[in-house]
């Protein structure tokens, strides 16, 4: 398989899409779980499998943004739940990325 991966950079406005959105997973009958969490002007919105955790999309928006793509979709890519990608200690050096360690500390609460 493959793991769709889109950045855009408009204007000096970064924006991803890694993976499945909501939309896609409720389309093919997967339940989902969505958690969304902003962090100063940046956007995350985190799509997780409902029951497992597993991630299954990535979409953000705000600085930082492009700079997630990689790690992203290796999550997406080998089924990681949110607590093992949580576990890594990555980088939260930009708004988004401190999104999305918001959006995984709510999805294993």
């Amino acid at each position: 398989g493959y793991v769709r991966k889109v950045q855009l950079n408009v204007h000096g406005l970064e924006m991803l899409s890694v993976g499945a959105t909501e939309a896609e997973a409720k389309k093919y009958g997967i339940p989902c779980r969505t958690i969304e969490a902003d962090f100063r002007g940046a956007v995350v919105k985190l799509i997780l499998e409902k029951g497992t955790g597993r991630v299954l999309g990535v979409q953000s928006i705000g600085p930082g943004s492009s700079t997630m793509a990689e790690w992203t979709a290796l999550a997406v890519e080998e089924r990681m739940l949110a607590q093992e990608v949580l576990a890594y200690n990555f980088d939260l050096s930009a708004p988004t990325h401190i999104a999305l360690n918001l959006a995984l500390e709510e999805a294993i609460r």
